[in-house]
């Protein structure tokens, strides 16, 4: 499998690490921000084939981030996840709980297309 460039975003460290793990175990390489703010900062200095970031977030969330990468990225691939209901956002939401396996599987298939 071809190596990519994930670009994990979530304040919960335990969720963080945990998703981490099983991406790296899974071929990708990852890079971690804490929140949205931190990784608009990485997203604009490296390059990422995919974000995965969680909505709920300090200074930034997850679909304000995800609307800052679409305006300067339209064709970016951007995957949100939550555990609770979102009212809007510029891209789909994964719902919280989750198999870290189905996570797995959505990266493979945006890095498809």
């Amino acid at each position: 499998m071809a190596m990519y460039n994930v670009l994990l975003v979530d304040d919960a460290e335990t969720v963080r690490s945990f998703l981490a793990c099983v991406l790296e175990t899974a071929g990708y390489t990852v890079r971690q921000a804490v929140d949205g703010q931190q990784a608009w900062e990485m997203y604009t200095s490296e390059k990422f084939d995919v974000v995965v970031s969680d909505c709920d977030m300090p200074r930034m969330t997850g679909p304000e981030l995800a609307d800052r990468i679409l305006q300067q990225d339209p064709a970016a691939r951007i995957i949100l996840m939550s555990g609770k209901e979102q009212p809007r956002s510029p891209v789909q939401v994964f719902q919280k709980p989750f198999s870290p396996l189905t996570l797995v599987e959505l990266i493979k298939d945006k890095v498809k297309k």
